[in-house]
């Protein structure tokens, strides 16, 4: 399973540094929920959800960050 960040609006994934890509492939792949949050606050990131993607893409989840946030770890 990867954890990717994904913008609301654009449906882009995030990649690395500044910049966003339309494929999940290239995405950060975070090692965790608490990676994950952590980039969120640091960057004050509005209009992002999570993606958790499975081997499988139809099987891929989205997930707001409100419930990571308040959820057990992934």
């Amino acid at each position: 399973m990867r954890i990717l960040l994904q913008n609301v609006r654009s449906k882009f994934y995030f990649r690395c540094g500044h910049a966003w890509t339309r494929d999940p492939a290239s995405a950060c792949d975070f090692e965790s929920s608490e990676a994950l949050l952590r980039f969120i606050k640091e960057r004050d990131l509005r209009d992002v959800q999570v993606i958790l993607r499975m081997d499988e893409p139809e099987r891929s989840e989205l997930v707001s960050v409100e419930s990571l946030q308040n959820s057990p770890r992934l």
